[in-house]
């Protein structure tokens, strides 16, 4: 296996724990949020959105392609930094139960639309796919 491979397997991996993260502390945030205060569940996730993100650079001139080059990357850049914000803005300042499911749901959907990009290398996310799968 060649360092490409190494890194596009961390980077993976990377992502499965952040969702994972992401959905246990939501899971908390609903049911128990006093446990959102336990070490274990603070800490790591700036462990692995780091890897995650360097993970991410180091694969860039490997593929050669760029953010504001690529549209796909571009695409992936910005609606990461804007589900940095709303998972932020769930855990941390959303009060009413109707808001924290609200922004719980966004936060997923904005995740699932970046791993879309990801695996079609456009924009248009998993739509991209649907049109690909029924094209003849």
């Amino acid at each position: 296996m060649g360092i490409y491979e190494v890194i596009k397997y961390t980077h993976i991996s990377c992502v499965f724990l952040s969702l994972s993260g992401f959905s246990l502390r939501a899971y908390f945030l609903l049911r128990d949020p006093e446990r959102l205060s336990q070490r274990w569940l603070k800490y790591p996730p700036h462990i692995v959105e780091s890897l995650l993100l360097l993970s991410a650079l180091a694969m860039l001139p490997l593929i050669n392609q760029y953010p504001f080059v690529d549209g796909w990357l571009t695409a992936k850049l910005v609606v990461m930094l804007l589900y940095i914000g709303v998972a932020g803005y769930t855990l941390h300042a959303a009060h009413t139960f109707k808001k924290k499911l609200f922004y719980i749901s966004l936060s997923l959907s904005l995740f699932l639309y970046i791993i879309g990009v990801a695996i079609s290398h456009d924009y248009h996310s998993w739509f991209s796919l649907l049109i690909a799968a029924s094209t003849p």
